[in-house]
């Protein structure tokens, strides 16, 4: 444990840790387990700066794991010379976790890579798509450094799973995919401009199906 700390929240107030401040060694990367006696609500907010745009600064966030799911669902991964996607799989059990990562071109069914780890109780690891050259960078029809993907995470253990992707300018973050369904809500959908802004939304979808 590389840190530990407590706090008593009054109803609807909040307690808050940054990694800046609590004394976490330069370069640090890792996870964090929450308990608390009652049931609690969390967010996990990330924050890089010396981006290309603006003031170099962009952001995302996810919400907090109540608990982990044997199976899960990457469906929108980026590997280009200005995009790169990671994926973080973090063990939610007490015991080792052998996990499986396959990686798809989208539109394929067969993975192009396949990885297999063994991850430490409540640790986490996380996976780049531009460590493995295996990986391709350009799209059967796409065009070339433009690959889009998917993947699969699966482990007999429970895992809980984050998607970062960053680039030159922006970042996003989602949590990976436990339950897939035949029905799906999306309630927030952009297609605007503002000055020199373009706001536009995308659905990515991924077939989980045999």
């Amino acid at each position: 444990v590389a840190y530990s700390d407590s706090a008593d929240i009054p109803y609807a107030g909040h307690a808050s840790w940054d990694t800046q401040v609590i004394g976490l060694p330069s370069n640090w990367l890792g996870s964090a387990i929450l308990s608390s006696d009652r049931p609690i609500a969390a967010v996990s907010h990330l924050y890089w700066t010396g981006g290309a745009s603006g003031d170099g600064i962009t952001a995302a966030a996810y919400t907090g794991f109540s608990e982990g799911a044997n199976t899960v669902y990457a469906p929108a991964l980026f590997k280009r010379t200005y995009q790169s996607s990671r994926i973080t799989v973090q063990n939610t059990e007490t015991t080792a976790a052998s996990i499986t990562v396959e990686f798809y071109t989208r539109g394929e069914s067969t993975p192009v890579h396949t990885l297999h780890d063994t991850i430490p109780a409540g640790a986490q690891r996380t996976y780049d798509v531009w460590s493995y050259p295996q990986i391709p960078t350009d799209m059967p029809t796409g065009g070339s450094n433009n690959w889009k993907g998917a993947a699969k995470i699966t482990s007999p253990q429970k895992v809980a799973v984050v998607v970062t992707t960053l680039w030159n300018w922006g970042s996003s973050t989602y949590p990976g995919v436990t339950t897939p369904a035949t029905t799906l809500y999306v309630p927030s959908l952009f297609k605007k401009k503002f000055a020199q802004w373009q706001i536009y939304s995308g659905a990515i979808i991924m077939n989980p199906n045999n």
